[in-house]
Formats: C-alpha cells, sequence, structure tokens
C-alpha cells in the first residue's frame, strides 16, 4: 500500500479467497518481534494475497504445518499477514517496547 516492499496485495473478490485460521511458525531470521528459530503463535484473517510470492531468503517465518514462507523482513520492517498474540509470546511486545524506546532516543525524545 505504501511501496515499502516490492511486492502488491490484491484483494479477492469472492468468499474462496478468505484465509482464516490459526498459525504456529517458525521465524526464519531476526526480526523486530523475533529470533531466528523461535516458534510463535498467531492467526490470519484476510481476503488479499500478494501479486508475487516472497523468497526463502526474504521471508520471516515458515508455517510449521505447511512449509509455506509467510511475511517479509527487510532491516526493522516486518510485513506479515500473522498476528501475533503477544499474550502467548511476551518476548514479542518486550521487543517492541524497546525498539520504540531505541528509536525515541535516536531521535531525540525523552
Amino acid at each position: 500500500m505504501v511501496g515499502a516492499i516490492a511486492r502488491q496485495s490484491v484483494m479477492s473478490s469472492d468468499r474462496e479467497g478468505l484465509v482464516i485460521g490459526y498459525r504456529e511458525a517458525t521465524a526464519l531470521r531476526d526480526t523486530l518481534l523475533t529470533r531466528q528459530g523461535e516458534v510463535v503463535r498467531g492467526h490470519e484473517f484476510h481476503y488479499s494475497c500478494l501479486n508475487a510470492p516472497l523468497g526463502r531468503e526474504e521471508a520471516a517465518y515458515e508455517f510449521a504445518t505447511r512449509g509455506q514462507v509467510e511475511g517479509f523482513v527487510q532491516g526493522n520492517l516486518l510485513a506479515t499477514y500473522v498476528h501475533l498474540s503477544f499474550s502467548g509470546f511476551p518476548p514479542a511486545a518486550q521487543r517492541f517496547v524497546a525498539a520504540a524506546k531505541a528509536w525515541q532516543v535516536h531521535a531525540g525524545g525523552e
């Protein structure tokens, strides 16, 4: 939507395009919220998909049951359809807060 990744989100026009369900995923690399090898749980609920598949070298996660990669990582950008449960994986929430504090210091805030 904002041109941050080299993909477009394409909306499905019917119910056949609905992706919904709980997911268990393994982090393929370090991200803002996860570290490589950590297993996280969350859910997906969307009618859109990317116009081109992600390569394993740029993906955030691999789904445990399907071996499918998901999410895009570049620097501190994490773009994903998986909604993580911070209550189910507290380190993600802690890392998010730490990153926000580090950015505030970097930007000259208090």
